[in-house]
């Protein structure tokens, strides 16, 4: 969720309120700065200064909220990301080593505790990830999966700082020959893409290699490289056949076809329809 807040007149703050509770809460700046956000748990406040690239985590059980109080003239971009409290234990399946931070919330009732007492700037990497999240409906049918390594690469960054960085990492043959059958995985199911989670279980990784090695052998992400596949498809279908670009999109894994079409010009700069007209008339 993106909230954009801009300083009122009188100076006075905007109180949030969420209705998924108990549920944990990250919550990001991706712009602005000179502001503060107050977290409520009864009539206790808990004062957070924010400014770009500054993040926490608080978790809310009852009647907790947020409010941010802005000067004139100040604007603050926030992304909160909202876990339902019992989801949290599947995050610390996931990845029990990154996510055992998270224990202390499965079963907590406070009305409303923060992770960390002040906030904590992140990452670059963590940033691009968030802002990456506006960008889910370009995969059509596989948005909710890339929206969930979206938001787990956000919380893995939070929490473990570096653990997003490229590195230095060599990775043997063996380890490279897995990305190569995690390709011909994409390849053969790019209409409906299994998750990452479980790709790495068909080749015998982990996530977190998978991202990484991925990235290293074939010099994009999984999901890049399969936009990028599903687009080249695309074109060629609009180039060979005289088939509906509604039918185009259905084939390709995208359910609808402003998403299709969207994504379509993301990658050539116009519409599919104007695709086709440009290749017929050459």
């Amino acid at each position: 969720m993106h909230q954009h807040y801009r300083g009122k007149e009188d100076n006075s703050g905007f109180q949030v309120m969420h209705e998924v509770k108990p549920a944990l809460m990250f919550t990001l700046a991706t712009n602005g700065f000179g502001s503060k956000s107050v977290y409520l748990e009864g009539k206790n406040e808990h004062e957070l200064f924010w400014h770009k690239g500054n993040a926490n985590v608080c978790f809310i059980s009852g009647e907790g909220g947020q409010q941010v109080n802005l000067n004139k003239n100040l604007s603050l971009d926030l992304l909160s990301i909202v876990i339902p409290q019992h989801s949290i234990e599947k995050l610390i399946e996931y990845n029990e080593e990154i996510f055992s931070q998270f224990s202390l919330f499965t079963k907590c009732q406070d009305n409303t505790h923060l992770f960390l007492k002040g906030n904590r700037p992140v990452e670059k990497a963590v940033i691009k990830a968030a802002n990456d999240l506006s960008q889910a409906r370009l995969m059509g049918n596989n948005a909710h999966r890339y929206m969930e390594s979206k938001i787990i690469d956000c919380l893995s960054g939070f929490l473990v700082p570096g653990c997003l960085a490229p590195g230095n990492e060599y990775y043997s043959l063996l380890v490279r020959d897995k990305m190569h059958n995690v390709k011909d995985i994409i390849l053969s199911q790019y209409h409906d893409m299994p998750s990452l989670h479980e790709i790495a279980s068909m080749v015998g990784t982990n996530e977190c290699t998978l991202k990484k090695a991925f990235k290293y052998e074939f010099g994009t992400t999984v999901f890049q490289f399969l936009f990028d596949y599903r687009m080249r498809l695309a074109a060629q279908y609009l180039l060979d056949s005289d088939m509906a670009v509604n039918d185009i999109g259905i084939i390709l894994g995208y359910d609808y076809q402003s998403h299709f079409c969207t994504a379509f010009k993301r990658k050539y700069g116009v519409s599919p329809i104007e695709y086709r007209a440009m290749l017929h008339s050459i």
